[in-house]
């Protein structure tokens, strides 16, 4: 049990923004919630986006919002996709944690905004003069080497990494990074170039890697940033259940992250932890790559392989070192929202919302006192691919391009130190393929009443 006061919970949607999620931890030194940008002008729990969005405007908000509120500061950042409606309204409902996709033979829409996870300043922070956060970001896109033969060819991840330190060495980047996030961007192969400040997206099978690389502005820091990727190994080339390959399951693949993280010094500063899928070619995962392609064919799987990558900054120079570093203790927790119905014949069951499940998140935080590194909202699919076998964890998946899939969102939290598992409604347990009727569980309680005073904070 704790004792201090939980959270406000609140969702509102106001002229042209937002989200906002709000909760406090246990020891009371310092609140967590995260805010999504959204750019909105629709009824209250959907996301309706006319072309010509830019990222950067979100940014602008956040920075607004940011300012007449000094006391909260942010902790990492991630871009967060929403599918659209097909009809001629095209929104997306951002509290619905589930959504279908058609066959590839439709072209599918989607939205992007930005969700920002926030730690209230303590006292500490406001005695030593910290002054108010300003964000900035910017995208590191890879060089288009060759257009030939139909498909482009892009630059290496390594290649594209070089590129920038070199700029870096050569004109530090005026502020501290926060977050290294590698983005999946769609595009058209009839576009002349690629835009990745878009909010509004058309999938043409199509797709690129970049860096989008958020910052607090503020001095000079003399650093470099790298990359370090976990791929899990091939067990068995045929897995009967699967039709295709069998690889090492999650929680090995974490067990390898945690080794590298121990036997790191503490000479680097991890700017960010997260999931990807890499195309599995001729049996071989390259992570390298920053383009690939799905088959539309309907008889024509695209394999993927789920990989964990580590974003991290590190100084320049040998005679820089960072104070109080400390070695991280990964640790990975995995939240399904929870099951409120049984599938029906022809659609899958009803889950709580976004918003309810990060209350019980909020519950769990509060109860382990947790540290975040980073956080990722992920779509996993329900009845296709290996996650039809695994879950949210599945380290192996496909797509057929002539296939339906019905997907749901679940949230990852990439923490530092050592935690109990989830509630049992929100992990593997619960996940029973989907088809079996929902866990009973009992609804978040509220914490004993305190002395603390809650706001809720809406931008107009």
């Amino acid at each position: 049990m704790f004792d201090r006061a939980i959270y406000l919970s609140k969702i509102a949607v106001l002229r042209g923004l937002i989200a906002i999620y709000l909760f406090k931890i246990q020891d009371g030194s310092f609140a967590r919630f995260d805010r999504d940008m959204i750019n909105a002008n629709h009824e209250p729990g959907h996301l309706f986006l006319q072309d010509g969005g830019f990222a950067r405007n979100l940014m602008e908000q956040a920075n607004i919002w940011l300012l007449d509120h000094p006391d909260w500061a942010v902790r990492t950042c991630e871009s967060v996709e929403f599918k659209m409606s097909s009809d001629s309204h095209h929104f997306a409902h951002f509290e619905k944690m589930t959504f279908f996709e058609e066959d590839q033979t439709v072209r599918q829409r989607y939205a992007r905004g930005f969700r920002l996870w926030i730690v209230q300043r303590s006292s500490v922070d406001f005695a030593a003069g910290c002054r108010e956060q300003e964000l900035g970001y910017f995208n590191v896109i890879p060089k288009l080497q060759s257009a030939w033969c139909g498909k482009p060819k892009f630059q290496t991840m390594d290649s594209v990494l070089d590129d920038f330190n070199e700029v870096m060495q050569n004109s530090p980047l005026k502020g501290k990074i926060l977050t290294i996030e590698t983005l999946r961007v769609r595009f058209s192969p009839f576009e002349r170039f690629i835009d990745p400040e878009r909010l509004y997206y058309v999938d043409h099978g199509y797709k690129l890697f970049i860096f989008r690389i958020f910052y607090e502005k503020g001095a000079p820091i003399d650093e470099i940033i790298a990359i370090e990727d976990f791929k899990p190994e091939v067990l068995s080339e045929t897995d009967p259940a699967l039709n295709g390959p069998q690889y090492e399951d999650f929680t090995v693949l974490t067990r390898k992250v945690q080794n590298w993280c121990t036997m790191r010094r503490s000479d680097v500063r991890v700017c960010n932890v997260q999931t990807l899928w890499a195309k599995l070619k001729q049996g071989h995962v390259d992570s390298q790559r920053m383009f690939f392609t799905e088959h539309k064919d309907h008889n024509v799987r695209t394999n993927f392989v789920k990989i964990i990558r580590i974003a991290y900054a590190h100084p320049s120079r040998e005679s820089l070192v960072y104070p109080d570093q400390k070695p991280i203790r990964i640790c990975i927790r995995t939240f399904l929202p929870v099951q409120l119905s049984t599938r029906g014949f022809f659609s899958p069951p009803n889950f709580e919302l976004m918003s309810q499940t990060r209350d019980r998140i909020a519950i769990w935080i509060l109860e382990n006192n947790v540290r975040v590194i980073s956080a990722e909202t992920c779509p996993v699919r329900m009845y296709t691919g290996g996650e039809r076998f695994e879950g949210a964890d599945a380290t192996y998946t496909f797509n057929t391009g002539g296939q339906n899939e019905h997907w749901i969102y679940v949230l990852r939290l990439f923490l530092d130190g050592r935690y109990p598992g989830v509630p049992p409604e929100m992990d593997r347990s619960a996940f029973r393929a989907w088809n079996q009727d929902p866990l009973v569980v009992n609804q978040p309680q509220p914490a004993p009443a305190s002395n603390e005073t809650f706001t809720f904070c809406c931008i107009q």
